[in-house]
């Protein structure tokens, strides 16, 4: 069976804090910021690896201006679906360009995206974790 390759995606604005979790396998590299940025790659010069209240284990990801968070190229099997299971806390909204957090999985050459709404503080509690689920299924083609 072809695999299709995913870009997960990451875009963050003002004070926020994140952890990726994905059960029961996990096919991401270093989901809980446990080993720092290894295995992710972006840009954004407000990301640092926090001690400060993580969800769980020893760290999170905090942002605290516009930055994008990525893992490139994870193999998954077309035609199966998967799961993308994340916890979010926002701790403030600050800033004129405040656009909230998303996360995505994007097939490769952009051919799909399946994304998050905007987390924002009108929609979600500030200051407290939150978890949300992304279901998708791959393109067979």
């Amino acid at each position: 069976m072809k695999k299709t390759l995913l870009v997960l995606a990451i875009t963050l604005a003002s004070s926020v804090f994140y952890t990726l979790r994905s059960q029961p396998a996990n096919l991401l590299a270093n989901p809980g910021f446990e080993n720092e940025q290894t295995g992710w790659s972006g840009w954004g010069a407000s990301l640092v690896i926090s001690t400060e209240n993580p969800q769980e284990g020893l760290n999170s990801a905090r942002f605290t201006g516009n930055n994008t968070l990525e893992q490139t190229y994870i193999a998954v099997e077309p035609g199966t679906e998967y799961k993308l299971s994340f916890w979010v806390r926002i701790n403030s909204m600050s800033g004129n360009d405040w656009g909230g957090i998303r996360i995505a999985a994007i097939e490769m050459y952009w051919s799909k995206t399946y994304a998050s709404e905007f987390y924002t503080t009108a929609n979600r509690p500030v200051g407290q974790w939150f978890n949300e689920i992304i279901s998708f299924t791959p393109a067979t083609t």
